[in-house]
């Protein structure tokens, strides 16, 4: 990222003198690198004796006020490339990821029109109501823990959601689907890079829908979003600013893969648990040849599914080769 834009993303003013010692340029040098960020959208404002800082937009999701917003350690940290549309931030990111891009890089954008779903579905945001983004990984965890990441961030999603929206309480219907009301409102989506020395990234790539306020005819009785249910609740809720909420979850997400390269599947399980539409209830496993009915037992310490059968006999259900849907519905 731009190093003047990463100086003006602190909280505080910062002088001119400060910048043109940091980054040995001339006042007029400078002045000519704030107007070219200014033409990209910033809002730099000056103050005196004070001297200059970013005024973070509503709802922008340009890199530098997703830094002057973080809280985060790595979360965040490395690059952020932000487009007004792309066709999928996973395959951004995965680029980004070849390139050398370290831990905690990010893709995101307005608008997403070739999302990816899993199981070859696919996942749009054309009017730029959701939150779509995909982080580049280096994890410290062997390949056969990679699909934790896909557990780890959904607590992260779901955590988020209650940290700026307490009154929603957002379930996990395994492996890669976050509910409100019973309707789903996140989708997730890694995708993995490992060789023979074991991993080399992973991309969680994560939808939200944020602000919708409806839905085509095929998906509204399955789909919704964060403020259709909150005017649920409130008919004059205002939408939420993404930028606020992909903050949290960045920090959410930092401390879940901490937890996991700690701790593996017990770092966050707890919280998973706590969590789950599926564990403890019956289900219907859909295969490409083949379903059954049974009820979801517990994860294995691979985040695969272990479901009791109708004859008693333990299923281990991989998240790649079926779908899980409750008897009355989706959830």
């Amino acid at each position: 990222m731009d190093q003047l834009l990463c100086m003006l993303s602190t909280t505080e003013y910062i002088s001119g003198e400060t910048l043109c010692q940091e980054l040995q340029m001339t006042r007029g040098a400078i002045w000519k690198r704030m107007e070219k960020l200014r033409a990209q959208g910033y809002q730099i404002i000056s103050a005196g004796k004070k001297g200059y800082r970013l005024e973070p937009e509503d709802d922008s999701l340009l890199p530098g006020y997703i830094l002057h917003d973080l809280r985060t350690k790595w979360a965040g940290r490395g690059e952020i490339c932000y487009e007004l549309q792309i066709g999928s931030t996973n395959t951004y990111a995965k680029d980004m990821a070849h390139q050398g891009a370290p831990h905690g890089s990010l893709a995101v954008c307005h608008i997403q029109t070739a999302g990816k779903g899993r199981l070859s579905r696919g996942w749009d945001t054309p009017h730029g109501d959701a939150l779509t983004q995909s982080m580049v990984l280096r994890p410290k965890l062997m390949a056969e823990q990679a699909s934790l990441v896909t557990l780890a961030a959904a607590v992260a999603v779901a955590q988020a959601v209650s940290d700026i929206c307490p009154t929603l309480e957002a379930g996990i219907k395994w492996p890669n689907d976050v509910v409100l009301g019973g309707k789903k409102f996140v989708g997730i989506l890694c995708e993995l890079s490992a060789d023979i020395d074991g991993i080399q990234f992973i991309i969680p790539g994560v939808g939200i829908n944020v602000n919708q306020q409806s839905f085509s005819p095929e998906l509204k009785e399955k789909a919704t979003s964060m403020l259709m249910e909150m005017q649920k609740k409130d008919p004059n809720a205002k939408p939420i600013c993404r930028r606020t909420l992909l903050c949290a979850y960045l920090k959410r997400m930092e401390d879940a893969i901490n937890a996991l390269e700690e701790h593996g599947l017990d770092g966050i399980m707890p919280e998973y648990l706590k969590r789950s539409v599926t564990i403890g209830r019956q289900v219907r496993v859909i295969g490409v040849n083949s379903e059954f009915i049974g009820t979801a037992k517990a994860l294995d310490p691979t985040g695969a599914l272990i479901v009791t059968d109708e004859g008693g006999n333990d299923q281990r259900v991989l998240s790649g080769d079926v779908s899980v849907r409750g008897l009355m519905g989706y959830v």
